[in-house]
């Protein structure tokens, strides 16, 4: 079996899928084949109504969100049968929220997730009941007796065989879950791959219409220091650890990230990882806002972008045709540089 990664990114359109893969092209000797996987948007007509009784979900869930989770399933349902027709192994499954965030490893050796949410047993228990867990780098097994993990934006199949044999179970129950829910449910994947190699990037869902930056921290290191069952004087749950504590980060981060070779791509990665793991824990803000804006200023000045808001207050970079061409040019030529500059900016501009 050739050791190597073929990927499958589910994305609503061409565009979502060159970036997810761009971001992959820095591993390009660990991987053997990438394909786009067009997101699924069913249509509901007065002749399938019955579609509707399909997923097995709460009495009061809105019939968009139940025709999108629907859509969902048949997205997976098209990755694994693109597994099966290619008769590929180490495939990795990617949603087009899943985000990069530390370096990919070689392929595991068994099925496993490279990114999710940790929870009890019990889902309705999650963020009100802390999980006691201590994963080691690497393969680590779930104890389905004592937690869980659902999010299904980053799988990994090591043979084309078990992506055929949750094919067909998605195909013959009369009831269906939602799919993170119906893999975890099922045990399909007794595994997980600590430190998760993707999050759920910050975005407004195309489920239920929210704004998903929360999914962000709950997937952040599996939601391991994510704070569940706390709460506030007064009431209200507490999102994010406010505890503070006095030591030096960045020689921390040296000291997680020493396997890696100085100035390589991956020990990058790491820091930037682990700083923003320790910043987040900790409640650690940022003394130097005012350079950082400058910095901001003068990057976006120089390269003609600007940053836009949504609704939801979420912010991203707004390209330009200018930028967009020379971008693409820099991918091709170089693209750990053509990463390295958008995530430059973002980082000056405090975009997530």
């Amino acid at each position: 079996m050739v050791s190597k990664y073929n990927v499958y990114i589910i994305c609503k359109d061409e565009e979502k899928f060159n970036k997810r893969k761009d971001e992959l092209m820095k591993y390009k000797q660990m991987i053997c084949h990438i394909q786009w996987i067009p997101a699924v948007f069913l249509t509901l007509t007065q002749c399938n109504k019955e579609m509707l009784k399909k997923l097995n979900t709460r009495y009061n869930t809105k019939q968009k969100s139940i025709i999108r989770k629907l859509g969902c399933i048949a997205a997976h349902r098209s990755a694994l049968l693109a597994i099966f027709s290619n008769q590929t192994n180490n495939n990795i499954i990617l949603e087009e929220d899943a985000a990069l965030t530390n370096p990919l490893p070689k392929p595991p050796e068994q099925s496993c997730y490279m990114g999710g949410w940790i929870i009890p047993p019990q889902i309705t228990k999650a963020e009100k009941v802390a999980v006691d867990v201590k994963p080691k780098k690497g393969l680590n097994e779930i104890n389905y007796d004592k937690f869980k993990v659902i999010m299904a934006h980053a799988l990994f199949l090591k043979t084309h065989l078990e992506a055929t044999t949750i094919l067909n179970m998605t195909i013959e129950p009369e009831k269906l879950k939602p799919y993170d829910i119906f893999i975890s449910d099922e045990r399909y994947l007794n595994h997980y791959y600590f430190p998760p190699c993707f999050v759920q990037e910050s975005h407004i869902s195309d489920i239920d219409d929210k704004g998903a930056d929360v999914n962000y921290y709950r997937t952040f290191d599996y939601g391991i220091n994510y704070k569940q069952g706390k709460t506030k004087k007064g009431g209200g749950k507490r999102r994010y650890a406010t505890k503070r504590k006095k030591f030096n980060i960045q020689s921390q981060c040296e000291k997680e990230c020493k396997e890696y070779k100085k100035k390589s791509i991956e020990k990058k990665m790491c820091l930037d990882t682990c700083k923003k793991k320790l910043k987040y824990k900790y409640g650690v803000k940022s003394k130097k806002v005012g350079s950082r804006t400058r910095l901001c200023k003068s990057l976006l000045k120089k390269h003609g972008l600007s940053i836009k808001t949504n609704k939801y207050g979420r912010k991203d970079i707004k390209f330009n045709e200018q930028f967009k061409q020379k971008y693409h040019k820099i991918m091709k030529e170089d693209p750990m540089k053509g990463i390295q500059l958008i995530n430059d900016i973002k980082s000056a501009c405090d975009i997530e």
